[in-house]
């Protein structure tokens, strides 16, 4: 695949400065955005665990942000100097109406697997009710708790994972071919799937079997949305089955 004026961009910016080739570059950008981005929840889950932090919005709202900042600078690293329209393409930051078809598909059939992983490890679904004490979460906090997961995390991680790392590996696995072959997209699908969900397995402060599940379910949505996005080459029907999977999680865990 010829490079693109991004790539090329890249091969007289950051790489050279550094003494990197054209693909090392990048690839050190994503690597350090995903470190920082592990590093950030991990002291953020600490503080929030040890006292530190102990108002409940502020809690959410500086786990979320350590996701995001790191993985949004990295997108932004990645398009910087891009006209509109080439952002558009390099992210492959499209949408199609058939999207909603796949995008409904992938996130049921994703979640009845990690309600079915649960089932086996824990012996419930993980889909019913919580329990709420006292006055429950103040109204901030329960905008925030949905906003985050079903509105925010998902288009920035589908930019992230399937729009950059995603079509970044697809780039230098598939070489100078005008159309990368199956190998090369194969392995963008299933690497970027399991840096996916490394990183969620790394974020959350979690024993042995709920990282068996967290695992297990966000690599599946990870190869679900990554075949998707690769198949149409757009990310829109990988953000939206993103959404529709937090979502259904939401609603049937929502407080009654």
């Amino acid at each position: 695949m010829p490079p693109s004026s991004a790539e090329q961009r890249d091969q007289r910016g950051l790489g050279p400065a550094l003494g990197l080739g054209p693909a090392l570059a990048p690839a050190l950008v994503i690597a350090v955005s995903l470190v920082v981005t592990v590093v950030l929840a991990r002291i953020v889950a600490g503080a929030a665990r040890t006292g530190v932090v102990t108002d409940p919005l502020v809690q959410v709202l500086l786990a979320d942000v350590a996701v995001w900042i790191p993985l949004l600078a990295a997108v932004w690293w990645t398009v910087r100097g891009l006209p509109r329209s080439d952002v558009v393409l390099r992210l492959g930051l499209r949408f199609r109406v058939v999207d909603v078809f796949w995008a409904v598909a992938i996130a049921v059939f994703a979640r009845a697997m990690d309600a079915l992983l649960n089932l086996g490890v824990f012996g419930v679904t993980g889909l019913g009710p919580q329990l709420v004490l006292g006055d429950g979460p103040s109204p901030a906090l329960l905008v925030l708790m949905v906003a985050g997961p079903v509105l925010v995390s998902p288009v920035v991680e589908e930019l992230f994972f399937r729009g950059v790392l995603q079509r970044s590996l697809v780039r230098w696995f598939g070489g100078s071919d005008a159309r990368p072959g199956v190998l090369a997209i194969a392995v963008g699908v299933l690497v970027s799937a399991l840096v996916f969900a490394a990183m969620h397995l790394l974020i959350g402060s979690l024993t042995p079997a709920s990282g068996l599940v967290t695992f297990g379910s966000t690599f599946l949505l990870g190869v679900l949305v990554g075949t998707l996005a690769a198949t149409t080459g757009r990310i829109g029907g990988a953000i939206l089955a993103h959404v529709l999977f937090n979502a259904i999680a939401v609603v049937l865990t929502w407080s009654s």
